[in-house]
């Protein structure tokens, strides 16, 4: 295996040069008073950040789109979003990024091959900076509606099979979309308050890294890609399981694991089931006293469910049939 050479110089752009960007409108400009400027030979650089000189920066971040071949995302520690479509490398950096920007994550959409989403993080800004773009990196748009402004963005990802529903962390929280980035809402729970630096969708389940705080899973996110305003009309609605499958445990006792070894609990045994009630409902099925957003984050395998508008009730059940303990 021979590694080969694909792109020139991608920290550098003829678009992008060295001086150190100005904030466009809507940006955060950086209090210059607690800002130190130094050129890459330690000589004091007035208004110029390190991050900006060529030869300086870094890749962060390397995404080829997993529905068009050869079409590669790439983002650089030094605030540049890069493109190569058709053999050729074009900058498609978002406009009015502030100085000191580090691309942190590039994820290309694995539903359209014009779609992607940046994560930017503003060296001493603690203000969250998530782009969206439809068309290939032409436009782009600046989707942090919902978050708090105190909390720097870290990390997100789209669904692999509901497009538009995205999965976004913050220093602080968990978050999510189900309009494509334009309303985020909290999906944190049960999960302590950490950096959550990045996420990974397997099948049916929802993966969190953290730093410090190990990796966080939800079993079975099918509701929250079922979920849809309609849903929210209708009485009770019952979300379609997931395939569950049918077996005869061994009787023999298995060998336990090492206490020092990482592991969680396996989901319930038998068929899953989530259910969502507009209002409060005496029925055991229904757990009663958690309100709109129910989901857990657990290496314990609990169900998410999630649901709930402003201004009502929700209440949300997770139970289990034919479950064998």
């Amino acid at each position: 295996m021979n590694w080969e050479v694909i792109s020139p110089d991608l920290t550098s752009s003829a678009q992008h040069p060295a001086e150190a960007k100005k904030p466009g409108p809507g940006g955060h400009a950086p209090d210059p008073d607690e800002e130190e400027f130094n050129d890459p030979d330690g000589k004091d650089g007035g208004d110029k950040d390190a991050a900006q000189f060529p030869g300086s920066g870094a890749i962060h971040s390397i995404a080829p789109s997993p529905v068009e071949a050869g079409m590669i995302w790439v983002g650089t520690s030094n605030g540049l979003v890069q493109l190569s479509r058709g053999g050729s490398w074009q900058d498609v950096t978002p406009p009015g990024l502030p100085k000191g920007s580090d691309i942190r994550v590039v994820e290309a959409s694995p539903h359209d091959a014009n779609g992607a989403y940046v994560v930017v993080l503003v060296r001493r800004d603690p203000h969250p900076y998530l782009f969206r773009t439809r068309d290939a990196g032409k436009t782009w748009t600046k989707i942090v509606a919902g978050l708090p402004d105190d909390s720097p963005a870290e990390g997100l990802r789209e669904d692999i099979k509901r497009k538009g529903l995205l999965f976004a962390g913050t220093e602080t929280a968990v978050w999510v979309s189900f309009d494509d980035g334009d309303h985020w809402q909290s999906l944190q729970l049960n999960l302590p308050t950490t950096d959550v630096t990045d996420f990974a969708v397997h099948g049916n389940d929802l993966v969190a890294a953290t730093f410090g705080r190990g990796l966080w899973i939800v079993d079975d996110i099918s509701p929250l890609r079922e979920l849809s305003t309609k849903d929210f009309a209708s009485p009770v609605h019952f979300f379609k399981p997931q395939t569950a499958m049918r077996v005869r445990w061994d009787n023999n006792n298995e060998t336990p694991l090492v206490p020092e070894f990482p592991a969680s609990e396996n989901p319930p045994d038998g068929a899953s089931g989530c259910a969502r009630c507009k209002r409060k409902s005496r029925s055991p099925l229904f757990e009663q006293g958690r309100a709109c957003e129910v989901a857990r984050w657990q290496r314990a395998g609990l169900l998410v469910c999630a649901g709930g508008s402003a201004g009502h009730h929700c209440w949300i059940a997770s139970f289990c049939l034919g479950c064998a303990h």
